[in-house]
């Protein structure tokens, strides 16, 4: 009732996700217009269901609201003065509608399937790769993982062009230039998919890194923040989507190491760190991924988690890692990898 009249969209949002996230925690379902209108203005629902409403209807004047054992009524005699104040029309959700379409500022459905539609082109067996998700907080050995594997056969995706954090990495990882070197400083999508695609020619590649993932999101999100409406993040998620797609697609044989930051959702889950609720609700990054490792500093020495431990999305396949916590080695992991698919 008072999106973009009394609020603004912003305060609205607020209003309804603090009121799911009251609701996801003591597992409570909601009216099914607050979940309609929440999903249209672009609201995080927190996986809130909605409840079946009687199929009598209750007149007007006995609805009320009822506070610490006092009863408030509406301040409006029937539905149609309460219709005209709000200045809606019949069909209170379609108005809202034809007015974000007004403003060219269609809000995302946020009811689309967790994760964006496959290409209908199959890919051949010879060009498969695996890709492989790495997460962890800054600082507890992503980077550093990247030590274990061979240089001369790792291609290396800097998005930052940050440092590496081991001795001689300078004459082990050489900038990219005319088709030479084995490491590309880029935050563009564009650069960063025609240089892996020149990648699968060279035969000597069989590993391909991304570091750090969640700044290509985070920087390409920075550059639009002046944009108004909800189309950049379907935007951004797309672009993400079509690196993680790519990366099936790098050759038979070839690992793609993904490495991204975490993030701790409302709920104590820890997950990939995004851009926010609109893009997670667009694409779930960990669903496109079958060995999902997470970092652990268990005292003093840095591991990789192999399995799940109920508030994370660690995952690989049974009998890939014999054990709970291994090296934060990437190396380590594409031997383990290698000797699982080849039995």
């Amino acid at each position: 009732m008072i999106v973009d009249t009394e609020k603004p969209r912003e305060t609205v949002i607020e209003i309804l996700e603090h009121g799911f996230k009251i609701l996801s925690k003591n597992k409570l379902k909601c009216f099914p217009g607050t979940l309609e209108l929440a999903l249209l203005v672009g609201a995080c629902t927190y996986g809130v269901k909605a409840y079946n409403t009687p199929e009598d209807a209750v007149p007007w004047k006995k609805w009320c609201l009822i506070f610490r054992g006092k009863k408030y009524f509406s301040k409006f005699s029937c539905y149609e003065e309460w219709e005209k104040h709000y200045k809606f029309f019949k069909g209170g959700r379609m108005a809202l509608q034809r007015k974000a379409v007004a403003a060219s500022e269609t809000p995302p459905t946020l009811s689309a399937p967790a994760t964006m539609p496959t290409p209908s082109v199959s890919i051949p067996a010879n060009a498969r790769s695996k890709p492989i998700l790495i997460i962890g907080k800054s600082g507890t050995g992503k980077t550093r993982a990247i030590v274990g594997l061979d240089p001369k056969k790792t291609f290396l995706v800097n998005v930052i062009g940050k440092d590496l954090p081991f001795k001689g990495w300078r004459k082990d990882y050489i900038p990219h230039a005319n088709g030479r070197g084995n490491m590309l400083i880029s935050d563009d999508y564009g650069t960063i998919t025609t240089i892996l695609e020149s990648v699968k020619k060279r035969k000597e590649i069989r590993y391909v890194v991304i570091d750090d993932f969640q700044y290509l999101m985070a920087d390409e999100f920075m550059r639009r923040s002046y944009e108004k409406g909800y189309d950049k993040f379907t935007e951004i998620g797309r672009h993400a989507w079509d690196l993680l797609w790519l990366a099936n697609t790098m050759g038979d044989g070839r690992i793609v190491f993904f490495l991204v930051h975490s993030d701790t959702n409302d709920l104590g889950e820890e997950k990939v760190k995004t851009i926010g609720k609109l893009l997670d609700e667009k694409i779930c990054v960990e669903g496109m991924f079958t060995v999902v490792l997470n970092t652990v500093i268990n005292k003093g020495q840095f591991f990789f988690a192999t399995r799940n431990n109920g508030r994370n999305t660690t995952k690989s396949p049974e009998g890939m890692f014999a054990e709970n916590l291994i090296p934060n080695d990437l190396g380590y992991v594409a031997k383990a990898i290698a000797d699982f698919d080849n039995g």
